[in-house]
């Protein structure tokens, strides 16, 4: 699911059916920091979603 907000984008990443496996959660964690290197991103979980938060102004203005 992506929204977005005020110009920001907004990504939460969740797997519903490992959302209590902590080693999935961490690789889930790792292949979003990868994948947002070169964004300025921040990074981390609500309740089971990974939320990425893309800091860079994105679209017009």
């Amino acid at each position: 699911m992506i929204w977005t907000n005020n110009c920001y984008k907004i990504v939460i990443i969740t797997d519903q059916k490992r959302e209590n496996s902590r080693n999935h959660k961490s690789k889930l964690f790792n292949q979003a920091k990868r994948r947002l290197i070169t964004e300025q991103a921040s990074l981390y979980w609500h309740r089971n979603a990974l939320i990425v938060m893309i800091l860079r102004r994105w679209g017009g203005g």
